[in-house]
């Protein structure tokens, strides 16, 4: 009788154990999908901050556009993101105002797009190894910019 009494529990304690797990499992699951989520939007804000400035360098209200990133993406980015843009800021608040190296200050963006792609789960096959092929179809002097990227094509 003790047997079937301690099959009978066992049966119920793993049945039990494994809805918990499972329900551990879910709820974590459900947090990184809700994380990647909020990233990919922080993501994008600085994509359109940087995009913007591209297009337009005396852009107003950069500073402020920066800041707002800054405070959201410090909570959700991850530890290559975070590294990646301190090196990026570092650079633009050490640079010489009158004579930028933009081949510097851009391959350090193409660096932060390259790890938010990588940290979204996104394929960065195929980019460069900073990430710098992200700025060829906006640059049109990608060339001069990227010269020794393998995805410089001659005429």
């Amino acid at each position: 009788m003790s047997l079937e009494w301690f099959s009978l529990f066992f049966a119920m304690f793993t049945g039990v154990a494994g809805y918990l797990g499972r329900m551990f499992y879910d709820r974590k699951k459900e947090l990184k999908a809700k994380a990647t989520e909020t990233r990919r939007e922080i993501y994008r804000d600085f994509i359109n901050i940087i995009v913007d400035q591209l297009h337009d360098p005396g852009m107003e209200g950069l500073n402020e556009r920066m800041i707002e990133f800054q405070k959201t993406y410090m909570l959700f980015a991850s530890p290559d993101v975070i590294n990646a843009l301190g090196e990026y800021q570092q650079y633009v608040m050490h640079q010489d105002i009158h004579n930028p190296n933009l081949n510097l200050q851009y391959s350090k963006q193409a660096r932060v797009i390259y790890e938010m792609r990588e940290d979204l789960g996104l394929s960065v096959s195929n980019l460069g190894a900073q990430g710098e092929i992200l700025f060829k179809g906006i640059l049109s002097n990608y060339s001069q910019v990227f010269p020794d990227s393998k995805a410089v094509y001659e005429d």
